[in-house]
């Protein structure tokens, strides 16, 4: 379940999307300049228009069903489309709206095996990983968007994920973003295709 990645900038996020809209790609720096993003961070996100081009939106990491701290960050895809088909339950209007684009550089999940040991208590700790994208400075994951919110959708994990964690976000790969947020989106759940390293933190 992923809980922290490294977004985009405002204005990263507004030069690569002027950028990928005027040229068809995008230079992205190698170094980030954004700090890591949590649940309830606030991040820029790639949400289509009326007129089916992208536009920035600054949104909150997690939605909030009630007055307390709880925040619901991340969404399974086989949820997410249950939903999709029914018209009913927490994620339905923003699934069947509010499908968006997370840009990020990274995204971190602590190891199933791998285990340290706290330099805070002492105690064990499952370790976490940084994951990126082989061959790329950044990458794209599916997100659903409502009034201001947004939460980021997950699947069943590849082959490298697998012995790290049992979910992984859905990273976008070529010519996958308008699936996502045009097409039949139920067909990007198998991320076999997806290549990742992954170093220890």
């Amino acid at each position: 379940m992923c809980q922290r990645f490294t977004p985009f900038t405002i204005p990263e996020a507004q030069i690569t999307l002027d950028q990928l809209l005027g040229k068809g790609c995008a230079h992205i720096n190698a170094e980030p300049s954004a700090e890591d993003a949590y649940p309830g961070s606030s991040v820029p996100l790639f949400l289509p228009t009326a007129s089916g081009t992208l536009q920035i939106q600054v949104a909150h990491w997690g939605f909030q069903l009630d007055d307390t701290r709880k925040y619901y960050f991340n969404t399974r895809l086989d949820t997410a489309l249950n939903q999709y088909q029914s018209g009913k339950g927490l994620w339905a209007t923003a699934i069947k709206s509010g499908r968006c684009l997370v840009p990020t550089r990274a995204f971190y999940e602590r190891h199933a095996t791998d285990i340290i040991y706290s330099d805070k208590t002492g105690k064990p700790i499952h370790r976490p990983y940084r994951i990126t994208m082989e061959g790329y400075s950044a990458f794209l994951m599916a997100g659903i968007y409502q009034e201001g919110r947004f939460s980021l959708i997950t699947t069943d994990p590849n082959t490298f994920m697998a012995p790290i964690h049992n979910r992984m976000p859905l990273i976008l790969g070529q010519g996958e973003s308008n699936k996502w947020l045009r097409g039949q989106f139920d067909k990007l759940a198998d991320r076999s295709h997806i290549e990742l390293m992954a170093k220890p933190c």
